[in-house]
């Protein structure tokens, strides 16, 4: 587990956000009160979805884009609309979590659930982000005797 992970807070814009994600390669990044309280994660999905038309979502209900032929202007247009918004608007509230204390056991299998590349450790008694658990994390430690 990452003790110390980088986060953002709820009012940083997503145009910040993308940049951070872009500048450390992340996939996704905690998103966090001014308390340090976990509220959900921002990343590459977030990103795409704010890039398609509303429409084209798969919470807008339509089940193909096929006849859609948007131009990278179009996408990046879309993206600018909400590029100075704060990211607490747009991050992923319903993410998965773990606590200090869950084996790892546990941590595998929401890892290989698929739906998160990390998992946020949470203090279940503060709701406070203490760490992030990778997908690297865990294959570090699985194979760290292996080899």
């Amino acid at each position: 587990m990452h003790a110390e992970p980088i986060t953002v807070t709820e009012n940083v814009t997503v145009g910040e956000t993308v940049k951070l994600l872009a500048e450390k390669r992340f996939r996704s990044i905690p998103v966090v009160n001014g308390d340090g309280k976990m509220l959900g994660q921002f990343g590459v999905s977030n990103i795409l979805k704010l890039a398609i038309p509303a429409s084209a979502s798969p919470e807008g209900g339509m089940s193909s884009a096929n006849f859609m032929n948007d131009s990278i202007e179009d996408l990046q247009r879309r993206l600018a609309d909400d590029w100075n918004k704060s990211v607490g608007d747009y991050c992923d509230n319903d993410t998965q979590t773990l606590a200090p204390e869950d084996s790892l056991t546990r941590t595998i299998m929401c890892i290989a659930s698929g739906n998160q590349d990390n998992i946020p450790v949470v203090d279940p008694d503060s709701d406070n982000l203490v760490g992030i658990i990778s997908y690297w994390d865990v294959l570090d430690h699985l194979l760290a005797e292996i080899k």
